[in-house]
């Protein structure tokens, strides 16, 4: 389901520490490294995962995935966030075993140090982006760096899983 990453992008050590490491930022370590070797234009794609939009994990991740194809396909470097959603969803199970409610260091230690790297020159929004904790605050975040919001076309987003069997 997650796609391999772009090999002159990630070194083959960083790829295999995303299974071993054991805090988010030793994750937003390697999320700089890997975003500062992205050539310009560099896109990240936001939108619901775990809250908000199809209602699924997996129909989620599917437009996820597609429009992070698509964009790709179009010329722009995208910063794979997929890549990492194994191990972000690993180090959110092991959060919860002490903390209640949503998983807020993804987004104030691993985001937020991605952010701050400032290589992202557009953010696009998957519809329904408005129902997602992650991505209202990534919306706010971006924002305030500077950097250029855009929504995903609905004519990129594909057709529910269920519709395509």
């Amino acid at each position: 389901m997650y796609p391999v990453p772009v090999p002159e992008f990630w070194r083959g050590e960083e790829f295999v520490s995303l299974k071993t490491i054991s805090s988010f930022d030793e994750l937003a370590t390697i999320g700089v490294r890997v975003i500062s070797r992205l050539p310009e234009p560099v896109v990240e794609v936001c939108g619901p995962i775990t809250t908000g939009g199809r209602g699924s994990l997996k129909e989620n991740l599917h437009v996820f995935e597609h429009v992070t194809m698509r964009l790709g396909e179009d010329g722009y470097h995208v910063f794979n966030l997929l890549n990492f959603q194994p191990t972000i969803d690993r180090l959110a199970r092991e959060w919860a075993v002490n903390n209640q409610g949503y998983c807020w260091p993804i987004l104030n230690i691993f985001f937020r140090q991605v952010f701050d790297a400032k290589k992202i020159n557009f953010g696009y929004f998957i519809p329904g982006w408005e129902s997602s904790v992650g991505a209202r605050w990534e919306r706010e975040a971006l924002k305030v760096l500077g950097v250029v919001l855009r929504e995903v076309p609905e004519e990129m987003i594909p057709r529910r899983l269920q519709e395509e069997s």
